[in-house]
This record gives structure tokens, C-alpha cells and sequence, in this order.
């Protein structure tokens, strides 16, 4: 749930996901934030 805001932040130009990332239902809704 954080993930928006910190992809956010000017200093900030991409994320590891990590264990979410191993999941489709989890993963999915990160991306399309």
C-alpha cells in the first residue's frame, strides 16, 4: 500500500517488489497503481 507513495518521491525511479512479486493476485495491483 505504500508503494505509490514512495515511487512517488523525486529521488526515488524505481522499487523492489520482493516476496509480492511471486504472487499474481499481489503483484498485478502494485503495477497498475
Amino acid at each position: 500500500s505504500n508503494a505509490k507513495d514512495l515511487l512517488a518521491q523525486p529521488d526515488i525511479d524505481g522499487g523492489l517488489i520482493g516476496g509480492a512479486s511471486l504472487k499474481a493476485d499481489t503483484f498485478e495491483p502494485i503495477c497498475n497503481e
